[in-house]
């Protein structure tokens, strides 16, 4: 189950929350999500995910 999803830029800023949608809430259980990052900027940003158990994951994204 997904706790929290973040984003993170090349300089190494978290992005806020406000820039970047998740579909559904972390409150609801989520085991996938669907994110809108049309407000994102053009670049290479790293998705960290964090579970309810502890695990984080972590995948590159280049946003066009």
């Amino acid at each position: 189950m997904v706790e929290r999803v973040m984003f993170v830029d090349s300089q190494g800023r978290v992005i806020p929350d406000s820039k970047f949608k998740v579909e559904g809430s972390t409150s609801d259980n989520l085991e996938s999500a669907i994110l809108n990052l049309e407000s994102l900027a053009p670049g290479l940003y790293t998705l960290l995910i964090t579970a309810r158990d502890g695990r984080l994951f972590s995948e590159k994204v280049v946003v066009e």
